[in-house]
């Protein structure tokens, strides 16, 4: 199998269908399955609803040069108006996303700005977090240590998306899974250090 057919974005009943569709495009310019073959290729990637919707249109009829082009017509029909669905969706991805262990803290950060996104782009463009309660959230679900996670409060302030992520990435980033802290150039010593106390009380 080829690495065209490796990469075919899959859509299934959990998938946000406006980022399939973005990724459907990429993958429609980037692949060298035969343009006749794509839309029978795209849905036998499919599982679920889906699918069950995508093989009763006629393989006949998708078999010609824009045949990927008419299954999205027809996935349309039945995605694009059922838009709560959708939204639902990318909400629950984007709440149950913690990072795994083997997933670097750069690679992380990347996952959850995407999921995020999703959810903006389900709610058209509009915020569905206050800037300060979405760095929290990156942070929770960054599944760092409880002392690390005290030695990160106390360094990102003020408590932005932005101070957030530019502090996980200058403790944790070039690819770190532990939960040990790399050197970084930001003015802080190590909690374990003699030299050095953090304060105890919650800082949310």
């Amino acid at each position: 199998m080829t690495s065209s057919y490796k990469s075919i974005p899959v859509l299934t009943e959990d998938t946000v269908y406006s980022s399939w569709k973005k990724e459907i495009a990429f993958w429609k310019h980037a692949t060298n399955v035969d343009p006749k073959k794509r839309a029978h290729t795209v849905i036998l990637a499919m599982t679920g609803k889906p699918r069950t919707v995508a093989v009763q249109l006629s393989p006949e009829t998708l078999a010609v040069e824009g045949g990927l082009d008419l299954l999205v017509k027809e996935m349309d029909k039945l995605f694009l108006k059922d838009n709560t669905q959708q939204l639902f969706c990318a909400i629950d991805a984007f709440e149950k996303f913690k990072r795994p262990k083997s997933m670097s803290m750069d690679e992380y950060i990347a996952e959850f700005t995407r999921l995020y996104k999703c959810v903006v782009e389900c709610r058209e463009g509009k915020d569905s977090y206050e800037d300060g309660i979405l760095a929290y959230k990156m942070l929770m679900q960054a599944e760092l240590s409880v002392e690390d996670q005290r030695i990160v409060k106390a360094i990102a302030k003020p408590l932005t998306v932005e101070v957030m992520t530019e502090t996980l990435k200058r403790t944790y980033g070039d690819g770190l899974n532990t939960s040990g802290l790399v050197k970084s150039s930001l003015p802080y010593k190590s909690a374990t250090s003699p030299e050095v106390k953090v304060k105890e009380e919650p800082l949310f």
